[in-house]
């Protein structure tokens, strides 16, 4: 289960049955703030007890929920996203006169794209083209603020695109101004596509981005820092490559395929040990012992 409205429902639902639950949240829906803030946050106590595992993506999202004492930390994991990494970053030129920022998001308001346009049209980014990837319920009003502010011929609406790679090859830079997230996978893909990220220090995003070295991290709903920062990657085109270099290190490092999967078998592998009868156990061990050497081969 992946989400708070289907984990509520799911858990209830499988609550007779003796199966093993595990949740995994992308983004606790009570962090967003609002009147639903209390509300989901109360169903989120109140069906953890029907639950033997809890993974967040981020280390925040573990500690928010510590916090607000919605699970005890025993049931509580971390597991950071993992996605494959080219083994070398891609080599780019030197920086561009009138550099590209791609954007990859859903046109809804927890990405906050009305905050990425107000900057842009503030003086000194000139030179920025915008392109926006990705759909929803926010593209008429967003459209309508495009043209409000005079970026029609600096922002590109692409919509879904099966070409995200290609457009991650081809920009210079990647934005997200989120005002919520998880641990985004739009930001991985920029750091394996060895790109320059700005993004809201908001959810998992600091743990994805190293303010300074991969990128740089602005206060959500901040127009104005975004601006400067889109600035200063500008002014420092050369720093801004060696910050995508760095980025694709860290993904590599920190956040590949192998690894998350490695961490949710052990979960799973745990909860299997402890739903079944002792007597059987010494078996399964055994197929850890095969597993492994099946893996090491």
């Amino acid at each position: 289960m992946n989400s708070s409205k289907a984990g509520f429902v799911a858990r209830i639902a499988l609550r007779r049955l003796s199966v093993r639950v595990v949740y995994v949240v992308h983004g606790w829906a009570f962090r967003r703030g609002g009147l639903g803030s209390f509300a989901y946050a109360q169903a989120e106590r109140a069906t953890a007890p029907l639950t033997d595992a809890i993974v967040c993506v981020s280390e925040r999202d573990r500690a928010a929920a510590e916090a607000r004492g919605i699970a005890s930390r025993e049931i509580l994991h971390v597991v950071h996203n993992g996605i494959a990494v080219p083994e070398r970053p891609l080599l780019r030129g030197r920086w561009p006169d009138r550099p590209v920022l791609v954007c990859v998001a859903r046109l809804a308001p927890p990405k906050n794209l009305q905050a990425l346009l107000i900057a842009l049209a503030q003086p000194g980014l000139e030179p920025w083209r915008l392109r926006i990837i990705g759909d929803g319920p926010d593209r008429p009003r967003l459209e309508a603020q495009r043209a409000a502010l005079g970026l029609g011929h600096r922002v590109e609406m692409l919509g879904e695109r099966r070409d995200v790679d290609a457009q991650l090859i081809a920009a210079d830079a990647f934005v997200l101004p989120s005002d919520s997230e998880g641990l985004p996978y739009s930001i991985l893909e920029a750091m394996a596509a060895a790109l320059p990220v700005v993004a809201s220090d908001v959810g998992g995003i600091p743990e994805e981005v190293v303010d300074g070295t991969t990128g740089v991290l602005v206060p959500r709903g901040d127009t104005g820092a975004l601006a400067r920062a889109l600035r200063e990657l500008h002014a420092h085109g050369e720093g801004a490559r060696r910050m995508g270099v760095a980025g694709h290190a860290r993904a590599r490092e920190g956040f590949s395929r192998e690894a998350m999967v490695e961490r949710y078998d052990a979960i799973f592998r745990d909860l299997l040990k402890k739903a079944i009868p002792g007597e059987i156990r010494p078996e399964l061990a055994q197929v850890d012992h095969v597993t492994a050497g099946v893996e090491a081969d």
